[in-house]
């Protein structure tokens, strides 16, 4: 494969940036490109991530001896602060739920189950809330599978739709990632499923058209668009 033939740059626009890092590390295992310029690529794309550890590897192999920059290390320190601040508030109710017994008394109906939580344990909405942002901050940092479990123990509590798409698309990113092929694709059947269901849906990477007219159907491309990219990455690893 020659580089003319890469359709890495026509692909990235309708990715989420962390499904990114494994399409530049397949070109740089097959040197399609310069090593120099994948890993600049690589340290552009980790920049705007709490992938700290990550950033610096990079730094060091583009800049060999120099120091970290005062910005990064306030970086780092405010990335632990956040992983620690958001375990504090997930520890309470995640050890709730993992209960077996508390998981035996779960049904499909999500207030049913919150009521449940609530009555008997004080768990609270905000604590809720709180399982999505640790499942956002674990993607950020590139701990896919602990993002897949807090988005799946947010998904099954959480009774509003203003955060569940976003909860899903951050799922199936993150199963992808963790290279679970068949949790993937159940992922990427609900996502689909959500999307051809009418219900509305935020606009994506399009904030000036959100309440223009047609918006409805626009957004809906856009998420057919972005789907049927992220799908590649399910349909070319999944057995079935």
């Amino acid at each position: 494969m020659t580089a003319q033939y890469d359709l890495t740059t026509k692909i990235i626009p309708y990715l989420d940036r962390h499904l990114v890092f494994p399409l530049l590390s397949f070109l740089s295992e097959h040197e399609i490109f310069p090593a120099e310029e994948l890993i600049k690529a690589q340290y552009e794309l980790a920049t705007n991530t709490h992938m700290v550890d990550y950033i610096a590897h990079l730094y060091q192999q583009i800049h060999p001896g120099e120091e970290f920059s005062a910005d990064f290390l306030k970086k780092r320190e405010d990335a632990v602060a956040t992983n620690a601040r958001l375990s504090e508030e997930t520890d309470p109710v995640m050890s709730v739920i993992q209960n077996p017994e508390v998981a035996q008394n779960l049904r499909q109906d999500k207030l049913q189950n919150f009521n449940y939580l609530k009555e008997t344990f004080g768990v609270t909405p905000e604590q809720i809330i709180a399982l999505y942002n640790m499942g956002q901050f674990q993607f950020s940092i590139g701990a896919y599978s602990a993002a897949a479990d807090y988005l799946y123990h947010f998904r099954i509590l959480y009774t509003q739709n203003d955060l569940l798409l976003s909860a899903q698309w951050g799922k199936l990113a993150s199963e992808i990632l963790s290279g679970e092929w068949d949790k993937a694709l159940d992922e990427l059947n609900k996502l689909k499923d959500f999307i051809e269901s009418g219900l509305p849906l935020p606009a994506i990477n399009a904030p000036a058209t959100a309440n223009a007219p047609g918006s409805a159907a626009l957004t809906q491309l856009q998420a057919r668009t972005w789907l049927m990219h992220w799908s590649l990455f399910v349909y070319f690893n999944a057995e079935d």
